[in-house]
């Protein structure tokens, strides 16, 4: 568990599916129409805009699914990626968004690659109702590494390749030197081939 401020990151396989969730402690809203306020959909890991096509995303809001819930291998239809958990979803320019996670005051999900770029709308769907959509800037690069803080620092989210941690004392060990590591990131742009929008892919592709 990996903290950045009031959230954190939890990277974990189940039946073969990597989980990328980064939850916000809060808690739930009072019953009401969901909101999600002007600016509230980031990049999920430099927690600003623009949203990137094909990578992972967050709305923060309020009244959304009264409880949270990450998607699981039930979710899947063959590598098909869910597009609504709990009855609550995200259409990013009108297209339905694969959502990995969602909670009373955030929905993860990742933005689709074959979105126009430029200014476009983000929207949640929820049972409580449907947000008005909010404007947001979708691009398809701008390369950024997830990070958790420790001791008022940023240090990389990284691993060692057992998938430990690396990290200051409590909260993982140090990378050797000539080791080989994981850094996890977002935002790197294209594959070539391109990756296929919604679906897990089979394998790496390389950056176009």
């Amino acid at each position: 568990v990996l903290f950045r401020s009031d959230l954190y990151l939890v990277f974990r396989g189940s039946g073969g599916i990597m989980n990328l969730d980064w939850f916000q402690f809060a808690a739930a809203g009072s019953p009401g129409a969901p909101s999600i306020p002007t600016g509230s959909a980031v990049d999920a890991a430099g927690f600003a805009q623009p949203l990137l096509r094909g990578s992972w995303s967050s709305v923060f809001g309020s009244n959304l699914p009264s409880a949270a819930r990450s998607w699981g291998t039930g979710d899947f239809n063959g590598s098909a990626m869910p597009t609504a958990l709990a009855g609550t979803s995200v259409l990013v320019n009108g297209i339905a968004a694969p959502v990995s996670y969602v909670g009373p005051g955030q929905v993860n999900f990742q933005t689709p690659a074959n979105v126009s770029l430029g200014p476009g709308t983000v929207q949640v769907m929820a049972p409580s109702g449907t947000t008005p959509p909010i404007a947001a800037m979708i691009d398809d690069a701008s390369p950024a590494f997830y990070f958790f803080t420790s001791n008022g620092l940023h240090w990389a989210k990284a691993q060692h390749a057992d998938y430990s941690l690396i990290g200051p004392a409590g909260q993982g060990t140090a990378a050797s030197p000539d080791e080989t590591i994981v850094l996890w990131g977002s935002g790197f742009g294209p594959t070539m081939p391109p990756l296929r929008p919604g679906y897990l892919p089979a394998a790496p592709a390389p950056l176009a």
